[in-house]
């Protein structure tokens, strides 16, 4: 049965009533119930966490926008905007009235809604309970740190923790609440508080499920927030790298090998280096919407996101090389000594440098994180916190590095620099870039000119029909 939805309100994603213009994807209607009828067995818990992964998975949200977000506003990335997909995003162009602000905003008030629905759940608390509303507490820290480093206002004038950050809802249908944007230091508070409910509950009932929220994931995704918030404060540091460390720990992960990088972006299943993914399959993924559509030729889909670098210039001498002959004809290539160079990941397709290589199909899993960028974020925090380098944060580089280079020396030391290239030729493509720019304080230079660390437009505009909806002050330079 198709439910209907309301446009954008906080008020109306809280509530989940049934009104008007939207509605969701028939295929999550017998997952979820988007009545008022409170979870009172097992069963409807499980429906509602499935119907939240689902969610998760739409275009709107994990399934295109918010990771094509972050790569399109970076230096890895940018959008022509030829089909009218992401351009607006990229050139930093957005207006109140955009479909991407507004999209998003709902679509991650929705999953706060179901998650809220599920922590609410009046079902006796047996190990199985505990692991799914787990889950749902570390989902819910999830998605509204997602709203927040869309939304607040966190960069703009380097307010940091001082700045307006979003609505932070933990009730479920409360639709008399007044609606207010607390501060980016209190969204943290509350975020932190999320994710240390749901791992305390994942603690006691832990499962090793790469496609759900495990004790691993609930610790890695408290690490990579944690390297968010330590642009403004040190102390989350510590935070990031004792998480990270139990992320790694608590895992039955670790770094895919060079032989099997490639091959792991097409793979249907969790591979070994996977903490999370989001479940996708031929019959129930994003189809035209997807990652693959913008990031894949016009001939094969709409084409809109191109590379926004040289690989020469980011990979240097591991990068593949074509030798010519006297007439600038191709006779040798020689491969890349950087799998995350080589022709398979990044290519020229119709004159235009591409992304090939992560999201191929339409049906590959999501990977929201990796076991490498648990390494990744133990090494930047040991680094910061120490001002230098250290023997573990070497070992963990190196023992990256020598599984992506066909030759490798070791290492001796390395620098704060070495790290964030490191992180860039990693996590290219999957949803890192304009963090790890403003985490550094770096310009944005693309086709549409060069952004600086300040500016208002770093921040999504408030959905206009938000602000007529709650009355929640929108954001600077709107």
């Amino acid at each position: 049965m198709k439910r209907t939805l309301k446009q954008i309100g906080i008020f109306v994603a809280i509530a989940s009533i049934s009104l008007a213009s939207c509605s969701l994807d028939p295929k999550l209607s017998e997952n979820i119930d988007y009545g008022k009828t409170p979870i009172s067995t097992e069963e409807e818990l499980q429906a509602s966490i499935i119907g939240t992964y689902a969610l998760m998975a739409d275009a709107k949200y994990y399934g295109n926008n918010i990771i094509a977000y972050s790569d399109v506003r970076s230096e890895n990335a940018y959008s022509d905007g030829r089909s009218n997909r992401l351009g607006n995003v990229s050139s930093f162009g957005l207006t109140t009235s955009a479909r991407y602000v507004a999209d998003t905003w709902q679509q991650i008030y929705l999953v706060i809604s179901e998650t809220n629905r599920a922590i609410e759940a009046n079902v006796t608390e047996d190990a199985s309970i505990k692991n799914l509303k787990g889950q749902a507490y570390v989902l819910r820290a999830l998605a509204h740190y997602d709203a927040l480093r869309i939304y607040g206002q966190q960069y703009v004038n380097n307010k940091g923790l001082d700045g307006l950050g979003i609505p932070y809802i933990t009730k479920y249908a409360a639709i008399d609440a007044k609606v207010t944007r607390g501060t980016v230091a209190a969204n943290r508070a509350d975020i932190y508080a999320d994710f240390d409910k749901g791992i305390a509950l994942l603690t006691e009932a832990n499962s090793q499920d790469k496609v759900k929220i495990s004790l691993a994931a609930a610790y890695g995704l408290k690490a990579r927030v944690a390297l968010f918030f330590s642009n403004w404060d040190n102390a989350d540091l510590l935070v990031a790298k004792e998480n990270a460390q139990q992320a790694m720990d608590n895992s039955n992960s670790n770094i895919l090998g060079r032989f099997a990088y490639v091959s792991s972006y097409s793979a249907d299943d969790a591979q070994a280096n996977s903490i999370f993914e989001l479940k996708q399959s031929g019959v129930d993924n994003p189809g035209t919407d997807s990652l693959f559509y913008v990031y894949a030729e016009e001939k094969d889909g709409y084409g809109d996101i191109l590379v926004n670098f040289k690989v020469e210039d980011l990979f240097g001498v591991d990068a593949p090389k074509d030798i010519l002959d006297g007439e600038g004809k191709v006779i040798e290539t020689i491969p890349a000594n950087d799998i995350r160079a080589d022709r398979d990941m990044i290519a020229i397709r119709a004159n235009e440098l591409r992304n090939v290589g992560k999201y191929p199909k339409m049906a590959s899993n999501l990977k929201l994180m990796r076991y490498e960028e648990l390494v990744l974020i133990f090494i930047e925090a040991d680094f910061r916190i120490t001002n230098g380098a250290t023997p573990e944060g070497l070992e963990y580089l190196n023992l990256l590095k020598k599984n992506r280079l066909t030759t490798f020396t070791d290492l001796t030391t390395y620098t704060l620099d070495d790290i964030r290239i490191e992180r860039q030729k990693e996590l290219l493509f999957e949803g890192f870039g304009f963090e790890d720019l403003m985490r550094f304080h770096l310009p944005i230079t693309n086709i549409y000119g060069t952004f600086t660390y300040g500016e208002d437009i770093l921040a999504f505009p408030i959905p206009q029909s938000e602000i007529n909806a709650s009355g929640i002050p929108q954001n600077e330079g709107y």
